[in-house]
């Protein structure tokens, strides 16, 4: 390979562990807020009953007491909303890591194909070859079956037109050539699963 495909192929790696690594912690902050903001808000129904029930007098509720607990509620919040900033602040960083990391491997998708292209040069000759040597023979036999003359199907056209029809199963044709695709690759050496 390359100097310049393994500097990308580093980068590239280097970028996905890092992304992971942010959508991890992500994740991690999402259920400590959630955890957080559950807690903070059973905090607050408790002392609004216990309010509630000092007013008519079903409990001792002092004045000391309610400031201790509020502020102790407003510490709460007050962390609740600097975990749900830094969520904020994480979630934008994994998506422009995201961003970078989809462009990166870009470059090593093109730089890639660059590198096969030359060693895949021989094997797409080859193929052609064994098509070039048996289309017409698909273009005799094609002119009999269709009871018309040979001259019809002299030139290429209307039997790759013909085996262009002949392929009824798109979907399982597309899949077909992103396997030989991914098998060409890893042949060259390449690995062709950061494309998807």
């Amino acid at each position: 390979m390359s100097d310049r495909l393994d500097a990308l192929l580093e980068k590239y790696h280097r970028q996905r562990a890092e992304v992971e690594a942010g959508r991890r912690s992500l994740v991690e902050l999402e259920r400590e807020a959630q955890a957080l903001g559950e807690k903070v808000g059973a905090e607050a129904i408790r002392i609004r009953k216990r309010r509630e029930d000092s007013q008519f007098g079903r409990v001792a509720y002092d004045k000391a007491e309610i400031t201790k607990d509020q502020a102790a509620l407003h510490n709460e919040r007050t962390r609740l909303e600097t975990i749900e900033l830094d969520a904020g602040r994480l979630r934008r960083q994994v998506r422009e890591q995201s961003t970078l990391l989809r462009q990166t491997g870009g470059l090593v998708v093109q730089e890639q194909r660059r590198t096969a292209a030359p060693l895949l040069h021989a094997r797409r000759d080859g193929l052609l070859a064994e098509i070039s040597e048996l289309l017409p023979k698909l273009a005799a036999v094609s002119a009999i079956c269709a009871v018309e003359p040979a001259e019809l199907f002299a030139g290429p056209t209307r039997t790759l037109n013909m085996l262009e029809r002949s392929i009824t199963d798109r979907a399982a044709f597309r899949d077909d050539v992103f396997h030989y695709y991914g098998e060409a690759m890893r042949a060259v050496g390449l690995d062709a699963s950061i494309e998807h």
